[in-house]
């Protein structure tokens, strides 16, 4: 049973379709525009076409043959010199595409096209067309045997002078200008301006496009990978009356699978079904080429199964793909069996196959098989190509044969075949990995010489052979080369020099290059990580701390996080160096960091504890004896205030380090970190500190001194912390812990802030039987202390914190007025300064 009896039958399209775009031709008007001329066959896009179209010469009397290297003159157009032999002439017809013949005075003024592309090299040629392009006479049978040789150029040129004539255009035929579409689709890339010339003509001369012709147009738009342009076509196509066949339908699936869009490819292969179309073995091979290179062998061989099953026989095209995809799995004993199994089909494999093949076995570095492969294919009359030569290139280097890849090299070049940039990046890598660096680098000089294109991973190649070995100059210079040839050079390149440089303490030859690279060597190369940490160690090794610390910095503020084991070099370095104050910015820092551990960071502390200790004990006194607070006070400027918060981080760091260690730090510590967190203006990482420190004492391991208690009494008075305030009077009190002067008067501030008078008069007395006197100063804080509550208070409770300030105030007068004679003293004093 055929496939076509079980398929439905055929609907229209059109439903199916997005929204079609504007026409193919929009009117008359537009399908008569001037026709193109041939400028830009010799495309840079395949510079093997630009030796391919010479026009034959026709003697135009003295001074004819005057020519420049590859441009003649001729008639006042200047025209590229091609090579005749690649026209294939007709011995029955022979014609000249150079147009024999007398001149016409019309003359074309040709759009410039947006689908063409020209040759940037002749420039000549292009505007010799602008100013004007001569026609001559048409000639039909030259016309006819350029389409049977093949020369798109020829028959090109024959059908513009064809069309200008009005009698000899109405002699055109539908397969002459399918022809012809079919020779312009084929240029690289193609010709698809020419080819809706060709179809507006067509379509002039009153003659209706086959399904044949939009499949060309399509195609072309394939090729472009245009894909929106190519369904237009399909929708004019639908429109004209005309059906999609097989071929439209395998021209879109291939299209897809090109551009990775397999679901939309297997879409289109299901609607070719429902539609009653049937498939051949190339719908079934693009699906299957297509789930093989995405990764997806059980979609292949389900495509595979349903082919055969349909009765469909695999071609060599098929078991190329089977290969391929097994190959690349490394699965050769499965690649194997398809071509046994080709074989006793009796298919002759061709050289698809065998590179296919080769290149399995070369990947898996079995040269011996490859070897085989080759000899096997010479034998069945096939003629290795470039390709061919290169796997098997590749399959020497990869076990080391560096004189067989050369080898192959010289065979090649004797059979004409020119090594392409492919074949030397293998023989380079060969070469590097046998020591022979310099003869890689002379690969460079060969290959300029024959114009092949040098990649990037070349030069990065012979580079990293070089600083491998330790030569850094030789790999600098092939850096310096690599920029001269105007090739674009990358940050890994730079930093394989920038290693190799550091590794050799050649710093000289470091900085050079870390310069470049920071200032920007090209457009869009920066530091990297890598970059970042190589140099810093670089100046590490060569205890260049400043230097390196320096670089660590430039690498923060590039928000490039160092790894942990550099910033716990970089500590060692600065302590070695005696810049403990840096050794803690990086330690702070890498807290801070999110790819630090605890481990790293305890550990990087641990090794420098004992200075780490002393660093903190004296700044910690220095940023007591400054007059930085959270208040941000006036009289101190902004240097100093930063100076003093950025020890107060330095501090906090410290502190965290030391306390995640097993044993404790002294107690002075943590009241230098009480400090550093108040003075930040963080009054909660205060009270947790003193907090710890507290269950320290209770657990008997630490006493707590009168000058920690004062801080943390400091800190709730200053931050208005009442409920701190309150529990830390009363943990003072029922813990009898240590006051001193500053100690008292932060605790009767804090209670006339509470208005409790009784408490407020037994610490005064407290604070005397301790031996610390009272005076006016404590006295006018207190008061001071009252009145801020009460004036933020309302009814009775403002009311009786008047009561408790004039109960305060006999309690003063009666057992401390010395304390009242300070306070009018002081009064005194500040009215007599402000007398003039």
């Amino acid at each position: 049973m055929t496939l076509l009896a079980n398929l439905k039958c055929l609907r229209c399209l059109t439903a199916r379709l997005t929204s079609p775009e504007q026409l193919l031709l929009k009117n008359e008007q537009g399908l008569r525009r001037p026709l193109l001329s041939h400028r830009g066959f010799a495309s840079s896009a395949n510079k093997r076409d630009q030796s391919k179209y010479q026009h034959g010469e026709r003697k135009r009397g003295k001074g004819h043959h005057k020519q420049e290297k590859k441009v003649k003159i001729f008639n006042g157009s200047i025209r590229p010199e091609l090579p005749e032999s690649l026209y294939g002439r007709s011995q029955e017809v022979r014609y000249d595409s150079r147009r024999s013949g007398q001149r016409q005075p019309k003359t074309w003024i040709p759009p410039k096209p947006s689908h063409d592309t020209t040759n940037p090299e002749q420039d000549a040629e292009l505007v010799a067309w602008e100013k004007g392009s001569k026609v001559y006479p048409p000639d039909m049978p030259a016309f006819e045997a350029a389409l049977k040789a093949n020369d798109r150029v020829g028959a090109w040129l024959k059908f513009r002078d064809i069309i200008v004539d009005e009698g000899e255009r109405t002699k055109l035929t539908i397969p002459q200008l399918t022809k012809l579409m079919k020779l312009l689709v084929q240029h690289d890339p193609p010709k698809t301006e020419f080819m809706y010339q060709v179809f507006g003509m067509m379509k002039q001369l009153g003659l209706s496009p086959t399904t044949q012709i939009f499949n060309l147009l399509m195609r072309a738009h394939a090729q472009e990978r245009n894909v929106a342009e190519a369904r237009r076509v399909l929708t004019d196509l639908v429109a004209a009356g005309l059906q999609p066949d097989m071929h439209t339908y395998n021209l879109f699936m291939k299209m897809y699978i090109e551009s990775d869009n397999l679901d939309a490819a297997v879409r289109f292969f299901n609607r070719m079904v429902e539609e009653g179309v049937a498939p051949d073995v190339m719908s079934y091979n693009t699906l299957i080429s297509g789930f093989a290179a995405a990764d997806q062998p059980e979609m292949a061989w389900k495509y595979y199964e349903e082919m055969t099953d349909l009765g469909y026989e695999p071609n060599a095209v098929t078991y190329t793909h089977l290969i391929k995809m097994h190959a690349a799995h490394q699965d050769m004993e499965a690649s194997e069996r398809w071509f046994t199994e080709l074989k006793r089909k009796k298919i002759a494999p061709d050289s698809f196959i065998y590179a296919a093949l080769m290149g399995g076995y070369a990947r898996l570095g079995n040269n011996e098989r490859v070897k085989e492969l080759f000899r096997e294919m010479v034998d069945a009359g096939l003629t290795p190509d470039r390709h061919i030569y290169t796997i098997a290139l590749h399959a020497k280097t990869k076990v080391g044969d560096v004189e067989g890849a050369i080898q192959d090299i010289r065979e090649m070049l004797k059979v004409e075949i020119q090594p392409d940039s492919v074949t030397y990046q293998s023989l380079a890598s060969a070469l590097c990995s046998a020591g022979r660096v310099l003869d890689a680098e002379n690969l460079l000089i060969e290959m300029r010489r024959n114009g092949n294109q040098i990649f990037p991973s070349i030069y990065r190649t012979i580079i990293e052979a070089y600083a491998n070995a330790g030569q850094v100059e030789d790999a600098a210079r092939v850096l310096e080369q690599m920029q001269l040839d105007g090739t674009p050079v990358n940050v890994a390149m730079l930093n394989v020099v920038l290693e190799a440089a550091a590794r050799t303490f050649n710093t000289e030859v470091m900085e050079t290059y870390w310069d470049k690279l920071r200032l920007g060597i090209a457009p869009g190369v920066k530091p990297n990580a890598r970059s970042y940490g190589i140099v810093l160690e670089g100046y590490i090794v060569v205890n260049n701390a400043t230097a390196a610390t320096r670089i660590f910095n430039d690498m923060i503020q590039a928000n490039i996080e160092p790894e942990p084991k550099v910033s716990v070099a970089l500590i060692d370095a600065n302590v070695r160096s005696r810049r403990l104050v840096q050794a803690v910015s990086v330690l702070s820092r890498m807290r801070r960091s999110a790819k630090s551990d605890v481990h790293s960071v305890g550990q990087a502390f641990m090794d420098h504890r004992e200075e780490f200790e002393r660093l903190m004990m004296t700044m910690g006194q220095e940023i007591e004896k400054s007059n930085v607070s959270a208040e941000k006070k006036l009289d101190v400027s902004p240097v100093e205030r930063r100076e003093v918060l950025h020890k107060c981080d330095l501090v906090i760091a410290l502190y965290e380090a030391l306390t995640s260690g097993d044993a404790a730090p002294p107690e002075q510590a943590y009241r230098y970190a009480m400090d550093a967190h108040r003075r930040r203006g963080d009054p909660i990482n205060t009270v947790r500190i003193f907090t710890d420190l507290h269950r320290l004492k209770e657990q008997s391991a630490i006493d707590i001194t009168a000058p920690t208690v004062t801080m943390l009494l400091r800190t709730a008075l200053e931050f208005k912390l009442d409920k701190v305030a309150r529990e830390a009077v009363k943990l003072v009190e029922n813990a009898k812990l240590p006051l001193d002067k500053d100690g008292y008067a932060a605790v009767l501030q804090l209670l006339a802030r509470s208005g409790m008078t009784s408490k407020i008069m037994s610490t005064m007395l407290d604070m005397v039987n301790a031996g610390y006197p009272l005076d006016g100063e404590l006295y006018s804080k207190i008061v001071r202390s009252l009145r801020e509550t009460r004036s933020g208070s309302t009814g009775e409770q403002k009311k009786s914190l008047r009561n408790v300030e004039g109960t305060l105030s006999k309690f003063v007068e009666e057992h401390f007025p010395e304390m009242l004679e300070d306070v009018e003293k002081e009064e005194q004093e500040f009215r007599q300064s402000l007398l003039p």
